[in-house]
């Protein structure tokens, strides 16, 4: 169930429309917004991956220690963060702000243990954009995440169907319950993508497939390609123009700093936000 959602917000366009839609999930599925601020020290055009090989006893103690950072620290409030709060205010729903300093992909990635979903927005150069990039922070943050991130599009959409890109692992496994999930909260139908294995293999997961989403009582179609999923996906995605494609987290490469193939092949896609689920 998504019950809290963090949403990374720098009073950026781009966090304008991260805020933007994750108060319409949050509206439809009756969840509570934690606006997320990181004061970066470091040099916006530092390409150190501070992130690398990250210690999870230092993350749960990060976490544990988010409830007492605002009271201890006593940070002043940004006015972009106060009318971000008011936005929440004026549609009912219930939001708090965390402010920190240090580097933002960390502190979302340290604040998502205690969420169901984190929200943040692209990069706002037109150039990134026309190639599918996003910024530094959404970069480190989709290669490290914990729980299930949305990067948002370039303007709000309503989420009017989604697309998973299923296989059998422990990650396909939660990505497509995820998608089975929020299917059912926000009433909208959903397509499965099974590729790039031989017919037998792809028979299989597709009534496994089956099976899953049964629990989820949704609207539900099944897609099987002998493609390459990311070739497979482009040829779906352009003719069923999804509103949000969710795909399982996949493997960093040891000192690669590129997203996998089938993350770009998402984010190149128009008018598309896309989830990655660890």
């Amino acid at each position: 169930m998504i019950r809290n959602i963090a949403v990374g917000y720098d009073g950026s366009p781009a966090a304008q429309v991260a805020l933007e839609q994750a108060l319409d999930l949050a509206e439809r599925a009756a969840a509570r917004i934690h606006l997320v601020t990181a004061i970066e020290e470091v040099s916006p055009d530092s390409e150190q991956d501070v992130l690398s090989a990250p210690d999870v006893l230092d993350m749960l103690d990060s976490a544990e220690s988010l409830a007492e950072e605002t009271d201890g620290q006593r940070m002043a409030m940004p006015a972009f963060l106060e009318e971000a709060r008011l936005k929440c205010q004026e549609a009912h729903i219930s939001c708090t702000v965390r402010i920190s300093h240090g580097q933002a992909a960390r502190y979302l990635r340290e604040h998502g243990w205690l969420v169901d979903l984190t929200v943040i927005g692209r990069c706002a150069r037109r150039r990134h954009l026309r190639a599918g990039r996003i910024g530094r922070s959404a970069h480190q943050l989709l290669r490290t995440a914990q729980r299930p991130t949305l990067v948002c599009a370039r303007e709000y959409m309503h989420i009017g169907s989604l697309m998973v890109v299923y296989e059998q692992s422990a990650t396909g496994g939660r990505a497509l319950a995820m998608a089975g999930e929020l299917a059912a909260t926000l009433n909208v139908p959903a397509e499965v993508v099974v590729a790039g294995q031989p017919r037998h293999t792809r028979e299989r997961w597709m009534a496994q497939v089956r099976g899953a989403l049964r629990a989820y009582r949704v609207e539900a179609s099944i897609e099987s390609s002998v493609a390459p999923p990311a070739q497979a996906l482009t040829t779906l995605a352009l003719d069923k123009s999804p509103s949000v494609i969710v795909l399982p987290q996949k493997r960093r490469l040891l000192g690669s700093w590129r997203l996998p193939a089938l993350y770009r092949t998402a984010l190149q896609l128009p008018d598309t936000m896309v989830m990655i689920v660890p």
